[in-house]
């Protein structure tokens, strides 16, 4: 998978399919999961724009911001959250190092086969 296409790279989150969710070490996203793969291990692929900055206890996964990385209308914020540091995109100011949030992937994300093919899976 061309995870270093772009900057900010992809985010990658390892995970598992199971009873429609994606569930990961961080806990399950609610997210639509490709059809027929219930039980597999598969890789969610997201763009720092495809990631949604919530409050503590929202839908997503728990993290603490590390960074803010201001660029004129917009921001790059780094989480550190039980899955590994994510990348979020946000338009505007806001969040500061050190705020408590929730991150949850946009339905756009998609899905990846484990390993060195990273095979894309079809958009449900």
């Amino acid at each position: 998978v061309a995870g270093f296409i772009g900057s900010p790279s992809m985010n990658f989150i390892d995970g598992r399919v199971g009873e429609g969710r994606f569930v990961t070490a961080g806990g399950a996203l609610q997210v639509p999961v490709p059809v027929g793969e219930d039980g597999a291990e598969l890789v969610l692929g997201a763009r720092p724009h495809e990631l949604e900055l919530g409050p503590p206890g929202g839908d997503g996964l728990a993290g603490t911001i590390g960074l803010v990385e201001p660029m004129g209308w917009e921001a790059i914020v780094h989480v550190d959250s039980p899955v590994g540091r994510l990348v979020v995109r946000v338009e505007g100011g806001g969040p500061r190092a050190g705020d408590r949030v929730s991150v949850a992937p946009a339905p756009s994300v998609r899905f990846f086969r484990p390993g060195p093919t990273g095979e894309a899976l079809p958009s449900r």
